[in-house]
């Protein structure tokens, strides 16, 4: 989707406002989804290709992403409040900008480990996997993969969509993160409907009854 800005509310992802008014159009939908690329590229995977630093927390300077990102051919449309206005209005609240810094809250192949917030769990988190690996998951716990941590959902269908991304056949498992918690278990509060684990030991999850 384009990024336009109304008058009233600000920034905002589609082409008219919730309050209805058509806004003045900031990214178009091709430089907002290539803009988005790139940044969750530098933030998460390949920050030393880019040409940044991200710091043990993952947050690097906003300036040097900016100027990173602008002498690449196809961006010297790039101005620095474009990349506020990704972040301002991406929905998942994948990313945060403070003092003059940037980072990317989860989603990290490169070693970082950003500083989340430890809110309580409310009831049970999901995990959505393929049916060949559900079984051996709740025999020998919930591990990080190619990501640093585990990734939880807070409804089953965003758990299930992610794992549509790799497997026809998607197997829910519930995660009992309230009792999880309860017992020592850090799970941190990444995005506006995700959370994040070092590990879940077997004992908490469940595969989802059909």
């Amino acid at each position: 989707m384009n990024i336009k800005k109304c008058g009233t509310h600000g920034y905002y992802r589609g082409n008219k406002c919730e309050c209805g008014e058509e806004g003045e159009k900031v990214l178009s939908e091709n430089k907002t989804r290539s803009l988005g690329k790139i940044v969750s590229g530098a933030l998460r995977h390949f920050p030393k290709d880019i040409g940044i630093n991200l710091d043990e927390n993952g947050w690097t300077s906003l300036d040097e992403l900016y100027e990173a990102i602008k002498t690449r051919n196809k961006y010297d449309w790039l101005e620095k409040d474009h990349l506020r206005v990704l972040v301002e209005t991406d929905e998942k609240g994948r990313y945060e900008i403070e003092n003059g810094k940037i980072r990317a809250t989860y989603g990290h192949t490169v070693d970082v480990r950003p500083d989340l917030p430890s809110k309580k769990v409310e009831g049970k988190l999901y995990f959505g996997s393929s049916k060949e690996e559900a079984g051996r998951i709740v025999e020998i716990g919930l591990k990080p993969a190619e990501k640093t941590r585990v990734h939880l959902s807070e409804s089953k269908k965003s758990a299930l969509e992610v794992a549509m991304s790799s497997t026809d056949n998607p197997v829910l498992i519930e995660v009992h993160a309230e009792s999880a918690q309860e017992d020592g278990i850090e799970i941190l509060k990444a995005a506006k409907e995700l959370w994040v684990a070092d590990e879940i030991p077997p004992e908490y999850l469940e595969i989802a009854s059909t």
